[in-house]
């Protein structure tokens, strides 16, 4: 047998891994960080700062106006994004740990067979026009 006509012996290994990338991604950490941001600013400060801007006890001239209402939401914005680019926040860094943390692979279940008999769950599946009988029907012929 010459090299070209040799068989290839087949080997069985481990899986490949389908869940992480075969080579580093640079600007994933920084992507991890942006998105751990936004999700901080919009989750939890614009919404913390939303009620305190709602709960203000201001009266007469230190009341808030039209502006201040109509533009609180975008101040809000804008300041929980500042807050959390600008300052050591540890809730930016646990969830941006939480989306670097590789991802567990679980077994899937077998698939499970579906019922033969009819029961209770098969009959509230059945479409509403569709009539079924559990009883079986006797063809006279």
């Amino acid at each position: 047998m010459t090299a070209a006509a040799r068989p290839i012996p087949l080997v069985r290994s481990s899986p490949i891994s389908l869940r992480g990338p075969a080579k580093p991604d640079p600007q994933r950490a920084e992507r991890a960080r942006t998105s751990a941001q936004q999700l901080v600013a919009t989750g939890f400060l614009q919404p913390l700062l939303a009620q305190a801007r709602a709960t203000s006890i201001a009266e007469g001239p230190f009341a808030p106006g039209d502006g201040e209402r109509r533009f609180g939401p975008l101040l809000d914005r804008i300041l929980a994004d500042s807050v959390t680019r600008a300052s050591n926040f540890k809730l930016v860094d646990a969830v941006e740990e939480r989306l670097l943390a590789p991802t567990p692979v679980r077994p899937q279940a077998p698939p499970r067979a579906l019922p033969l008999v009819p029961n209770d769950a098969w009959h509230r599946a059945a479409p509403h026009g569709l009539r079924i009988d559990p009883q079986p029907v006797e063809l006279n012929a």
